[in-house]
């Protein structure tokens, strides 16, 4: 299958694509189910809610002026993605499954809600500002940066740099062994109430972290990351 253009038509329904697709561009989507049974180089789409896109294969490039929810789900599966954008704020969960390396993801808003569950290595993870109701579990390498707060739970095996230039509220780090160099991170385990004799490659918070909630947590494997989190 080629391409799919219609920026001005919205989808209320059920898109369903054979074999690769080269661009998928439409308008707002709401209350859809996507489907795509290979490979898509590029998917532009407007506002999207209360919708799910499964790809059996990679997703290149994924655009969307916002992601939001309603209280139906809102999921994104597939292989990997090379980059993925959002103007405004994004609320849904994503599922990659394959071990290729996943692209930036630069989120413009906030990072409000869902689960996020990444095999391959990721790069740059960027938003405006992370919620509480966010969980991101990454079982390779990750790096994330907010421009305002993080107040979510990110678990990973190895944490590449973790920037924060709002507070940290609440939030929780869950980071494996695969850590790179030494680095002091006596602000956030004073607030932990203990200290951590792990590193990580690159920590910077550029306001002291609200110490009401705030901790990072070493331990040393990502199934007891994910039992805390879950349980929380």
């Amino acid at each position: 299958m080629g391409s799919v253009v219609g920026a001005g038509a919205d989808l209320d329904g059920k898109f369903t694509a054979a074999g690769p697709i080269s661009v998928v561009t439409l308008g707002n989507v709401h209350d859809s189910t996507f489907t795509a049974s290979g490979p898509i180089t590029a998917l532009n789409l407007g506002n999207v809610a209360d919708s799910t896109i499964s790809v059996a294969g990679s997703i290149g490039n994924i655009a969307v002026h916002s992601w939001l929810s309603t209280g139906a789900p809102n999921q994104l599966n597939a292989i990997s993605i090379g980059n993925l954008s959002s103007v405004g704020d994004f609320d849904a969960s994503i599922a990659l499954s394959g071990p290729t390396g996943n692209g930036p993801t630069l989120i413009g808003g906030a990072l409000v809600d869902g689960y996020w569950h990444v095999v391959g290595n990721t790069g740059l993870v960027m938003a405006g500002q992370v919620a509480s109701n966010w969980t991101g579990d990454f079982t390779n390498s990750v790096n994330v940066e907010t421009i305002r707060d993080f107040d979510g739970t990110l678990a990973t095996a190895d944490l590449k740099s973790f920037i924060v230039l709002g507070n940290l509220n609440g939030a929780r780090l869950y980071i494996g062994e695969q850590w790179r160099k030494t680095i002091s991170i006596s602000c956030v385990a004073a607030c932990a109430g203990s200290k951590s004799s792990s590193s990580i490659e690159s920590l910077q918070l550029t306001r002291r972290p609200c110490c009401a909630r705030a901790g990072l947590v070493a331990i040393r494997g990502l199934k007891r990351a994910l039992r805390g989190a879950r349980g929380r």
